[in-house]
C-alpha cells in the first residue's frame, strides 16, 4: 500500500515542522537569551547601587576629618560654662568668688555660705553644691538669681526656701512693715569628674 499525500496534507505537515522548528528555536535560544538579559538586569541594579554606596562613601571620606573638627570646636564651646579648675578646691574658690561677686552687685550680704563636697553626675562631670543664707528684699533675691544665671560659668539652683523676716496674720497700722525675706538656696556649679576623689 502506498502512502498518498495529498498537497492539503503536505501543507500540513510542512506546517507542523516549521512550528516544531520555530518553537525549537525559541526554547534553545530565545529563552536561555531572554533569561539570562533578566539576571543581568538585576545584576545592573545591583552594580548601581554597590556603585551610588562607593560614590557616596568617596564624598564622604574627606568629610569625617572636618566633622570631627566640628564636634571638637561645639565641645569646646559647650564646656566653656563647665569649671576647669584642677582640682576641688580650686573649683570651690572659683564658685565662692563668683557668688560673692554676684551679691555684692545687687548689694547682698551673704550671712552663711558652706560649700559642699564635689560629687559625679556622670563620667564626664561633676556637681560641686553650695548652701548660702541671707536676708533681702524680693528685688534684689530676683537681681541675685538673674546674676546668677548670667555668671560665665554653669550654675543651677537645687533648691530655695524663702521665708519673710517678720510673719504677719494682718497688716498693723501706723506699724513700720519691713518686706525683707530670709533666704537659704542651694546651688550648684559643674566641674570636670576627674578633680572628684574616687
Amino acid at each position: 500500500m502506498k502512502l498518498a499525500i495529498r498537497q492539503r496534507d503536505r501543507r500540513a505537515l510542512l506546517l507542523m515542522l516549521m512550528a516544531l522548528a520555530l518553537y525549537g528555536a525559541v526554547k534553545l535560544l530565545v529563552f536561555p537569551v531572554y533569561d539570562r538579559l533578566a539576571l543581568a538586569g538585576d545584576v545592573v541594579t545591583e552594580k548601581e547601587t554597590q556603585l551610588r554606596r562607593y560614590r557616596r562613601a568617596e564624598l564622604r571620606k574627606g568629610q569625617y576629618a572636618e566633622l570631627i573638627k566640628l564636634a571638637n570646636a561645639k565641645i569646646q564651646q559647650n564646656e566653656s560654662v563647665i569649671s576647669k579648675a584642677g582640682n576641688e578646691s580650686l573649683a570651690s574658690a572659683e564658685l565662692q568668688s563668683m557668688v560673692e561677686t554676684a551679691a555684692t552687685k545687687v548689694g547682698l550680704m551673704l550671712n552663711q555660705r558652706s560649700v559642699g563636697s564635689a560629687r559625679r553626675v556622670n563620667e564626664f562631670y561633676a556637681e560641686l553644691p553650695m548652701t548660702l543664707g541671707f536676708e533681702a528684699t524680693p528685688g534684689q533675691l530676683v537681681m541675685f538669681l538673674s546674676e546668677l544665671r548670667g555668671l560665665p560659668r554653669l550654675v543651677m539652683v537645687h533648691s530655695a526656701q524663702v521665708t519673710p523676716v517678720q510673719p504677719l496674720q494682718e497688716v498693723p497700722k501706723g506699724a513700720d512693715l519691713t518686706k525683707n525675706v530670709r533666704v537659704n538656696i542651694t546651688i550648684a556649679a559643674w566641674c570636670r569628674a576627674d578633680i572628684v576623689k574616687k
